[in-house]
């Protein structure tokens, strides 16, 4: 689809362009800001024009804090101004922060909206408060040019994407390096950061602290000697095991479930399992131990083993499959067509309107199956949806009609138990 962002914008050009998923900021050539709201989507967006930055000259890079981050309903424009300055604009004012280390080339925000990361001129990274007023890392990289890309990983490291080299930088100013095999683009997740190639796509991220606490050499962390009292036990068969558990017998419940966080890291299945045993192990030693956590965090996991296998190929961690939600993925798997998986889900994880999977299966059946008759077509379907619970056929029979397939939709409305359903305004066919 395309929109139209304006007669202002068109003639003065683009200079600057920060896009999110609900909507996009554009600096035209001669600094005028427009914001471009799109929560109803880019078809029906709005384009608003939002206070000028009064700057002298064309800034340097630009960033956007979105308004999920503001708190209010418009986005914060950040500017970096050839001398030193950021100017942030919002709906309604302007203000200006000088800064000794610009100016800047590069600017982002981080995913929780507290943390501005800006690469100067000199080549070193310094990472703000959102108000500008504290320093919470400066460190020199060393680089003549400006990297690629500039993005998050996670809410506490930056990473830098030159052409041929990943570089990330740690709260304490600890880094790494990394080589990818061929051309790639890094894309920002909540918890992490995608290394995307011709090839594959590789999963960055700082090491979670729970499996520090577990697998750091020389750990004295509760969990840490949790697990190492289960490998004594039923690798080792030793019993030293015994002695160990009386050490942590005070902190053995946050032991366990440090434990089943860890369990959750890592994206092989041995070694969720390791931990989880060694949680289980533990929690048979503490009194009236509540095991919804280590319940749920099992059923998660193997869903997730589910779809991050070959022949599903969704990759997510832990903390993504828990911010969309069971029943995104489970819409996720449908529109993929795994129909069988997602309905399987449904039923195992308890999730409500299970139902929907077999319906949809129905609706996409009669898109791609146009060549089969009517009357083969409507006996897949009732085998399908018979024994479904709350399977409704009125819904397919107005995916059918919306097919121009009537008699497919007549045949389909007969077998709607329902006769309430049948008659009713969402049962009609359209005229």
């Amino acid at each position: 689809f395309q929109f139209s962002t304006g007669r202002a914008v068109r003639e003065q050009g683009v200079s600057h362009c920060c896009i999110w998923g609900s909507g996009a900021v554009l600096l035209t050539m001669e600094n005028r800001i427009f914001w471009v709201s799109a929560e109803a989507g880019f078809e029906d967006a709005r384009t608003i024009e939002m206070p000028a930055p009064l700057l002298d000259s064309t800034p340097t890079c630009m960033t956007v804090i979105e308004p999920r981050l503001t708190g209010r309903d418009s986005p914060d424009v950040l500017l970096a101004a050839d001398d030193g300055t950021v100017v942030v604009v919002d709906s309604d004012d302007t203000q200006e922060y000088p800064t000794a280390q610009g100016p800047f080339n590069k600017m982002e925000c981080s995913s929780n909206g507290q943390l501005i990361a800006c690469f100067t001129m000199e080549g070193q990274v310094v990472v703000f408060s959102a108000d500008f007023e504290e320093v919470a890392l400066e460190f020199d990289t060393n680089a003549a040019t400006a990297p690629d890309q500039l993005v998050w990983c996670g809410g506490d490291c930056v990473v830098m994407a030159y052409s041929n080299i990943v570089f990330m930088v740690g709260p304490s100013g600890s880094w790494i390096n990394f080589r990818p095999d061929s051309a790639f683009v890094v894309v920002p997740e909540m918890d992490g950061v995608r290394i995307i190639t011709n090839t594959k796509c590789e999963f960055l991220q700082r090491v979670p602290q729970d499996l520090v606490d577990v697998f750091q050499a020389g750990s004295t962390d509760p969990s840490a000697m949790l697990f190492d009292a289960y490998q004594e036990l039923y690798d080792r068969k030793s019993a030293k095991a015994d002695d160990k558990m009386r050490a942590i017998e005070d902190d053995l419940g946050v032991a366990v479930n440090t434990c089943i966080a860890a369990a959750t890291d890592p994206w092989e299945s041995a070694a969720q399992k390791k931990l989880l045993d060694a949680a289980c192990y533990g929690k048979a030693f503490v009194e009236h131990y509540d095991s919804d956590y280590f319940v749920s965090t099992c059923k998660n996991l193997r869903v997730l083993n589910v779809i991050r296998s070959s022949a599903i190929g969704i990759h997510m961690t832990y903390r993504q499959y828990e911010q969309l939600t069971p029943d995104v993925v489970v819409n996720r798997l449908i529109r993929r067509q795994h129909w069988d998986q997602a309905y399987a889900i449904c039923k195992y994880l308890n999730l409500k309107k299970p139902e929907r999977v077999p319906v949809q299966w129905s609706c996409d059946k009669i898109k791609l199956e146009e060549d089969t008759p009517d009357l083969e077509l409507c006996e897949k379907i009732y085998e399908k949806l018979k024994d479904c619970p709350g399977g409704s056929f009125v819904d397919v029979a107005q995916a059918a009609d919306r097919e121009n397939r009537r008699k497919l939709a007549v045949m389909l409305l007969d077998h709607e138990a329902s006769a309430m359903d049948q008659v009713s305004p969402r049962g009609r066919l359209v005229a």
